[in-house]
């Protein structure tokens, strides 16, 4: 059975989707209370961890989620992609961001090359310099030598506003993207967007998506020796002391990352007898025709983490329109209909991730209060929150 310490798959590196679940602890579950060829509903699919891993096993499984972005994940993350096809669109991506990099190109007294990120407030960053990379102090803006084309730059986007989140300093698009950030990333969704291949495309999109938060003015980073993390990573924040990652440089690691996600797919759907498929629809309103052996159940967080709030920085973007799932209202309509479609024998697993106590009695006594009979329950703390809560429920006699 699998277990933290095996090689991480590629495919969850590719996109940072908010709430994931331990990959290797959905294996082991669905491993657990299932059989090769049994019927799995991954109900609020979200990046699709539940799904992917159901199908290394051998199951068929049904995904559904209400966010257009999981739908684009998802399915792009769980089906065959003609890899050649895949790399002659990425040639072509690649050459056009290479014509514009020069964006990136710093001359400094100190040295020059392409910026790879960049502290304003501290004047400091670090170039590429040929094959080797430098820290210099004192860079300013008009060390840069882009054109004034790109200076005054701003994406005309139908909307410039994002839904505000508690704690968040930031309200519109351009708080949060340089111009030299817009500028990349108008051309670069321009040139996806003319893709006919739709599976290819949707492959490109999600790895530009996924470049966002890498490319955003977010929120201040530090370093951990490997690479960078977010303080703050829950809201849109752009603190005095934010970094400017490079552009093109996040697009072009998202899309390599695609591409060994699509190879590690297409070598788990060759050998795999399951089947997947995806429904998006919210979950209330939905009305299963089978029965299915193993309900994995991830439900949104109640109102400490708006997700239709969080999603709309990739939702928008992309031209998705955000949504909002009232998950107090809902759930007991999503309780009901998924004891109906649990088999008899069936079992139904609860997963929460850094959950107040009360919202997962909230879930918890909502299956309770529609049939199902709770079996076990794991869970570990950090600090005020839950680790993650495992429960484990079937039907009642």
């Amino acid at each position: 059975m699998p277990s933290s310490l095996e090689k991480f798959p590629v495919r969850y590196d590719v996109h940072k989707y908010l709430g994931r679940k331990p990959w290797y602890i959905v294996y082991n579950l669905i491993a657990r209370f299932s059989k090769r060829g049994n019927a799995v509903l991954d109900l609020f699919s979200g990046s699709g961890v539940a799904s992917f891993e159901a199908l290394r096993l051998d199951r068929n499984v049904i995904a559904v989620d209400y966010s257009p972005l999981s739908e684009l994940i998802v399915k792009t993350l769980c089906s065959y992609h003609n890899i050649s096809e895949f790399d002659r669109a990425l040639q072509s991506l690649t050459k056009k961001l290479k014509s514009i990099e020069h964006i990136y190109y710093v001359n400094s007294i100190q040295g020059e090359g392409l910026l790879e990120y960049w502290i304003p407030d501290q004047h400091k960053g670090k170039l590429i310099i040929g094959n080797t990379e430098k820290i210099i102090n004192n860079i300013s803006e008009t060390d840069f030598t882009y054109s004034e084309e790109v200076k005054d730059f701003k994406w005309k986007h139908e909307r410039t506003q994002i839904p505000k989140i508690p704690c968040s300093n930031v309200s519109t698009w351009g708080e949060i993207f340089s111009n030299r950030a817009q500028y990349v990333l108008h051309n670069a969704l321009e040139y996806i967007k003319s893709i006919s291949d739709s599976n290819i495309r949707n492959a490109l999109l999600v790895a530009l998506s996924a470049s966002l938060e890498k490319i955003a003015l977010l929120n201040r980073f530090k370093s951990i020796g490997k690479g960078w993390i977010r303080e703050k990573p829950i809201c849109y924040y752009k603190p005095q002391d934010y970094i400017e990652f490079n552009a093109i440089k996040a697009l072009e690691n998202k899309a390599a990352k695609m591409r060994m996600a699509i190879i590690e797919t297409n070598n788990l759907l060759e050998k795999s007898h399951g089947s997947f498929s995806f429904i998006r629809e919210h979950a209330e309103n939905l009305n299963y025709k089978g029965k299915f052996d193993l309900i994995i159940m991830d439900p949104p967080y109640l109102s400490e983490v708006p997700y239709d709030k969080l999603e709309a920085l990739h939702d928008i973007w992309l031209g998705f329109k955000p949504e909002n799932q009232n998950i107090h209202k809902a759930f007991d309509q999503i309780a009901l209909k998924s004891y109906n479609a649990l088999s008899d024998r069936g079992i139904l697993v609860l997963l929460l991730l850094n959950y107040q106590k009360e919202s997962r009695e909230f879930f918890v006594n909502k299956l309770a209060n529609n049939g199902f009979v709770k079996l076990k329950e794991t869970r570990n703390y950090l600090g005020s929150k839950e680790g993650l809560s495992i429960s484990v429920f079937k039907k009642s006699n």
